[in-house]
């Protein structure tokens, strides 16, 4: 299964590459399957932006997509 990462920061596609691959998911960067979506964060935590970011990229890619919206603290939201 390959999964776009709704990002542009090659540190963050590290990361997810590390933890999916185990499972057989190839993750991309955005730029990688030709998107360049900026979305405005407007939700009221981080779990809705990231499903704003990663619903934008899935729209505009046509692939699944996965996101991440890190606070001030070490605490991440994945979503599918």
């Amino acid at each position: 299964m390959k999964l776009v990462l709704a990002s542009k920061n090659a540190h963050k596609l590290v990361e997810m590459r590390d933890i999916l691959s185990q499972l057989g998911v190839e993750v991309v960067l955005e730029s990688e399957v030709g998107v360049d979506v900026d979305v405005e964060e407007t939700g009221a935590t981080f779990e809705e932006n990231a499903f704003l970011k990663a619903r934008a990229v899935m729209e505009a890619s046509g692939l699944p997509a996965i996101a991440d919206d890190s606070g001030p603290v070490s605490y991440t939201h994945l979503t599918l």
